[in-house]
């Protein structure tokens, strides 16, 4: 596909600088910035890396100067070119229909233009909304509902009584509402099983990352709010509840009935201990180790995770440990000896 770079710049949102006319036919990295393609530059110490390359056209912020090329600029240059490789690489299209071997309950609602892949298994009183995809074995349990425009990568489970909204996207291996980790010792001292018998809700607007889990609710519901993004292999445990645009990096893990505000960012490999509440728009740095409540707003890092700064600063005097304990030593003999000649 190739497209005018004016024409590019008016669907991605950018005021163009140089040959308007200039034909752009894919888009690729910077390093790369391949002939015919759009490519992105955020900050100005890279320009060197274009030099000898000729792309249609370069998309970057307002305040980068380029000399002899065309420039698309935008204030958020990120987006902008986000939605460019949207434009030349568009979401696969899927065929309205059921495949022959998929397994469809007659009790089960589903909408003339979603695509039903092959071996899925829809059961009783599920339901598909309009536009929604179901890619090769995928499993609805009873009474599940997917929303409108929903699409679900192969192999995706979403078990009985668990609601998606409209435009969630799960990949591969994700599973919705997978018994929540519950147990009880009995008199004999075995683990008694707490029967699961809440559900999940997924918000519109979500994306959850390959092989990452949503377990079900002991009673009530486990929720995603919408908009929230969740990475790959990421567990959510019963009752928790994720706040609307959350973020949560790959391998996080959230024990039950954590409370996450809106807005708020979990980095890589964090955990969160159960009954935890963290506030609106805070961060959790990667690796932390969540065991007490988070303010609004608030930076937390590190095991147990406490506000940032002072985490930095605990850290730089670990370090100074080792000499500390030396000089300690040396102050301890000087000592005994000094008794020694007393």
């Amino acid at each position: 596909m190739k497209m005018r770079i004016s024409e590019v710049a008016k669907i991605i949102g950018g005021d163009v600088e140089g040959d308007a006319g200039r034909e752009a036919c894919g888009v690729s990295s910077l390093d790369v910035a391949a002939e015919g393609s759009v490519v992105w530059l955020e900050r100005r110490r890279d320009v060197e890396l274009l030099n000898g390359k000729d792309p249609a056209a370069v998309i970057c912020p307002p305040d980068v100067e380029l000399e002899g090329r065309t420039v698309i600029r935008a204030k958020n240059s990120k987006l902008a070119f986000a939605k460019a490789v949207e434009l030349f690489n568009p979401y696969r299209k899927h065929e309205p229909g059921i495949h022959p071997s998929a397994v469809v309950s007659p009790g089960a609602n589903v909408h003339p233009t979603s695509a039903i892949g092959p071996n899925c298994c829809v059961e009783s009183g599920a339901d598909v909304g309009a536009g929604s995809v179901l890619r090769a074995n995928v499993f609805l349990g009873l009474g599940a509902r997917v929303g409108e425009g929903c699409l679900l990568h192969p192999n995706v489970v979403v078990l009985d009584g668990c609601e998606l909204g409209n435009n969630v996207t799960l990949h591969s291996g994700v599973v919705i509402g997978a018994d929540g980790f519950g147990y009880v010792r009995d008199e004999s001292g075995s683990h008694y099983k707490v029967p699961q018998a809440g559900r999940v809700v997924i918000e519109d607007d979500v994306e959850i990352g390959a092989n990452s889990a949503v377990d079900r609710a002991t009673l009530g519901e486990t929720r995603v709010g919408r908009g929230a993004k969740i990475d790959n292999l990421v567990q959510i445990g019963h009752n928790t509840v994720i706040g609307a645009r959350c973020i949560i990096c790959g391998s996080s893990g959230l024990s039950g009935s954590v409370t996450v505000g809106s807005d708020t960012i979990m980095g890589g490999q964090a955990g969160v201990s159960d009954h935890v509440n963290i506030g609106s728009g805070a961060i959790i740095g990667g690796k932390a180790g969540v065991i007490s409540d988070v303010p609004d707003g608030k930076f937390y890092s590190g095991f147990p995770a406490r506000p940032h700064r002072e985490n930095i600063k605990m850290i730089a005097a670990a370090e100074k440990l080792p000499e500390l304990i030396k000089k300690v030593e040396e102050l301890l003999l000087c000592i005994e000896k000094g008794n020694e000649k007393g």
